[in-house]
């Protein structure tokens, strides 16, 4: 991580770093079951790194549904290196091939207003 955002938005402790705390007021951190557990909503960005090349072809693309479903429509998405999008690379429009970014599409399915 580049040295002036670890500096802008980190707090040093023994064990590393730790997000500083007035800006964990704006995140969320939280533990789900991302086959179980139904998707959170209003996300703006969802990091999902080597978590996918675990499961099988179905899960995975049930899983990148609810991350698609979960999203506002400007939220992005990461995903790892040996990580595809799938059934789903027309729902999302990439923003950086290589480090595997992805932005939501919203024109899928019907109109905007």
């Amino acid at each position: 991580m580049p040295s002036e955002f670890l500096y802008k938005y980190f707090t040093p402790t023994s064990q590393g770093y730790r997000v500083r705390s007035d800006l964990q007021e704006h995140l969320l951190f939280a533990v789900q079951n991302l086959l179980e557990d139904p998707p959170f909503i209003r996300i703006d960005l969802i990091s999902c790194r080597n978590f996918l090349i675990y499961i099988d072809g179905e899960a995975q693309q049930q899983v990148l549904s609810n991350f698609h479903f979960g999203l506002n429509p400007a939220g992005y998405l990461l995903l790892g290196q040996s990580e595809h999008l799938g059934s789903l690379q027309s729902a999302f429009a990439t923003v950086d091939r290589r480090w595997k970014i992805y932005k939501k599409r919203d024109d899928l399915g019907g109109s905007s207003t």
